[in-house]
């Protein structure tokens, strides 16, 4: 940005820009200007407290006129209390906003939050935040579904601290929000089901895990979330709290014959049946290093722990088991529709239950021996 000594001659001189417009700023007082453009128009302007302020065009607004606006708007400390938002530090605005939030969003919700917000480490003020610095720290997320929940976490983030006046725009206002992946459709086969149980072997309570995936569809976080106290007195059946559930509701899984068995032979501690040793008390949190082991175990193409999911999808056609009794294991809104989710409160426990049996069965063959 280029800078003069402004006077009404040099105002007169200044060089018109070929497109757009262009700033030239005052050598004698920092944050006053003159804005230029194409046709002409010279508008001065100041940047005051981080807010650019439109003053009025010359020569209708005389210099002279122009920069004593400018002092005022500068210099005089009533006017900068009204302009300037309070200087609030990104990192402590983080912390009030998930205060605010703790009883707001549901407990998953609120763990994915805090551990995105928590990946960016801007040090300056919510207000001195540019649109570049978001870009470069996105760029810091290598999963792409990473980095698109990312800058949704922080649009909303920044749209809290527009409305709590800790700065003046949001500067994701104008960015894009990176595209998701392709939508996977990685289905894994008998061969490889045997080939990934027996490595869970030397796995431990990582291993158990994706074995309890394989059998009953469920998602890793409830996995890794499992406490005794969920499992019905019956031992038939976990009862998933709405917490840790994606869709926030409250969900029944049916126990099979060799879930029980995976179960049994993994104590639980502090009543989390995966808890780490060095975390005693919390869910199950190593999942990169061991899903590394596990790939270097088994050599196959790529696949994620959310594909037993989808390969207990595929399967279950396989078995005889109708896709209504599917949806109602993997916590799916029912296949009959909206008028049948609210009218029909048959809960298909029995049939549920028998879908587990088989599906159990299935994988045992497959492992046995």
């Amino acid at each position: 940005m280029p800078k003069v000594s402004l006077t009404d001659l040099a105002i007169q001189k200044l060089k018109l820009p070929e497109t757009g417009q262009v700033d030239y700023w005052d050598q004698n007082l920092p944050g006053f200007g003159v804005r230029v453009s194409k046709g002409g128009t010279r508008s001065f302007m100041v940047l005051a407290h981080r807010e650019r302020k439109h003053l009025g065009r010359y020569p209708t607004m005389s210099l002279k006129d122009a920069r004593t606006e400018a002092r005022r708007l500068l210099f005089d400390p009533v006017v900068a209390a009204q302009i300037a938002p309070p200087v609030i530090m990104f990192k402590e605005a983080v912390e009030q906003y998930l205060r605010a939030k703790s009883t707001e969003l549901r407990a998953s919700t609120f763990r994915d939050y805090t551990r995105l917000l928590g990946r960016f480490q801007f040090r300056c003020s919510v207000a001195d935040i540019r649109p570049y610095m978001v870009t470069d720290a996105l760029d810091e997320f290598t999963r792409r579904t990473d980095k698109s929940h990312a800058f949704t976490v922080l649009k909303v983030f920044f749209g809290w601290c527009l409305a709590q006046e800790y700065c003046r725009s949001n500067p994701m206002q104008h960015l894009k929000k990176p595209k998701l992946p392709p939508a996977r459709d990685r289905v894994l086969d008998d061969d490889e089901l045997t080939e990934i149980w027996a490595a869970c072997e030397e796995l431990g309570k990582y291993g158990s895990i994706v074995r309890l995936l394989m059998l009953t569809g469920q998602r890793a976080g409830q996995i890794a979330w499992l406490q005794e106290k969920w499992i019905n007195k019956e031992k038939t059946g976990i009862e998933f709290p709405a917490e840790v559930m994606k869709n926030n509701r409250e969900h029944y899984c049916p126990i099979g014959g060799l879930t029980k068995f995976v179960l049994m032979v993994n104590v639980p501690v502090k009543g989390y049946y995966f808890s780490p040793l060095s975390a005693v008390g919390r869910p199950f949190s190593a999942w990169s290093k061991n899903k590394r082991k596990l790939d270097e175990l088994v050599q196959l193409d790529p696949w994620r722990l959310h594909d037993l999911r989808r390969t207990w999808s595929t399967n279950a056609p396989r078995l005889d088991i109708p896709p209504h009794i599917t949806s109602r294991i993997l916590s799916h809104a029912a296949p009959e529709g909206a008028i049948a989710r609210i009218y029909n409160r048959y809960m298909y426990r029995d049939e549920m239950a028998d879908a587990m049996n088989r599906m159990n069965d299935h994988i045992l063959s497959l492992v046995d021996g």
